[in-house]
């Protein structure tokens, strides 16, 4: 099993790495070296350059939102991009490639522009304390 265990951090470190080279892409932006005592959603947002504009660090509210999204996203069903990993994963294809079939198909701008819609909402609503003045807007 250490064997696996070993294989499966490298698929994720390559996961991470080619969401950050895609988003950058995207953005037009660099992307940026990681922490290697921090989390790994931390060095996602952190790689991707979504950092406060003050500290150049992540914002911790949304690292903790992203992580709920992503628990919340697991069980329901899949979105294209699992299917598509799924798929590839069903060839017996190594992990690295499903994961690059995964990732091609989300790139796509009918995937992934939900999700980016929801955390700008969540961005723009900014904390708790603002949600009263929503629902007005909501209704």
């Amino acid at each position: 099993m250490p064997a696996v265990d070993k294989a499966i951090i490298k698929t994720l470190a390559a996961f991470q790495v080619c969401v950050s080279l895609a988003a950058c892409h995207r953005a037009g932006t660099s992307s940026r070296s990681v922490d290697v005592n921090a989390s790994f959603l931390y060095n996602m947002f952190l790689m991707t350059g979504n950092v406060d504009k003050g500290t150049g660090k992540p914002n911790p509210n949304s690292i903790y939102h992203l992580r709920r999204l992503w628990a919340l996203g697991a069980d329901p069903g899949h979105t294209n991009s699992t299917a598509a990993f799924l798929l590839g994963a069903s060839t017996l294809a190594d992990p690295l490639s499903c994961l690059i079939s995964a990732l091609s198909s989300g790139y796509g701008i009918m995937h992934f522009g939900a999700a980016e819609a929801s955390l700008k909402s969540l961005v723009a609503i900014g904390g708790k304390e603002n949600v009263p003045n929503l629902i007005p807007k909501v209704k």
